[in-house]
């Protein structure tokens, strides 16, 4: 449970950072036309790049026993910028990590861990 709880965990955690970063994704629009009438039919479809399982199951336009051809194909690439509560929602995992980690050190951990950081600022002087 806990291995999955984890992996979990991790996916999600890369979904927040594929949305705080931003990422483009395509979108298709399909034309149908009925052999018999004039009549259109409009399929939009979004596709995104990590989603490979739902492009693999695509939904198609379905009449009743009317054979729809396909007349026109617009493929778009857009681009979804960064959300800042996907940012938000990250900075406060980070955080909230580091106090944990944080918390469980003993004072003598805490206290080399605080002349290294201050040995390291004196080098980047």
């Amino acid at each position: 449970m806990d291995n999955s709880k984890s992996d979990i965990i991790q996916k999600i955690k890369e979904i927040l950072m594929k949305k705080a970063e931003g990422f483009s994704y395509q979108e298709v629009i399909e034309e149908y036309q009925t052999d018999e009438k004039s009549e259109k039919k409009v399929a939009k479809q979004m596709v995104f790049p990590s989603f490979e399982e739902a492009d693999n199951k695509k939904k198609h336009v379905k009449e009743k026993k009317e054979k729809l051809q396909l007349t026109k194909k617009k493929i778009t690439t857009l681009f979804q910028p960064p959300d800042l509560a996907a940012i938000k929602m990250l900075l406060d995992m980070f955080i909230t990590d580091s106090k944990s980690d944080l918390e469980k050190m003993s004072n003598e951990e805490l206290m080399s861990l605080k002349d290294e950081l201050i040995e390291k600022l004196k080098e980047i002087k």
